[in-house]
């Protein structure tokens, strides 16, 4: 199963007090692939890709309309592909505990 990831999550994985670290952890524990645009190395120095949020949609259709990691709630007006946020993520993937 893939997951895609936006520069936003990537982000919080930096911050000390973020748990994006232990989902990163949980979803690779349950076979989860994070997938990640090349240009999204380029935005985390400053770079700003031209229509940056294309590639993100571009990927997920590449890999069967797979889920988007994001905390950027304009990702959601569209309705070809789900965009998760942190907790829908830990409820798509199971990692919330029951």
């Amino acid at each position: 199963m893939f997951l895609i990831v936006d520069t936003n999550v990537l982000f919080s994985f930096f911050h000390s007090e973020s748990n994006v670290k232990e989902y990163f952890e949980s979803l690779r524990e349950k076979g989860v692939s994070l997938l990640v645009p090349q240009y999204m190395f380029g935005e985390l120095l400053g770079i700003k890709p031209h229509l940056k949020d294309a590639p993100l949609f571009a990927l997920s259709l590449a890999f069967d309309k797979a889920p988007i990691w994001s905390r950027e709630p304009r990702l959601k007006m569209q309705k070809v592909v789900e965009v998760l946020h942190d907790k829908e993520v830990e409820k798509y993937f199971g990692l919330a505990e029951a």
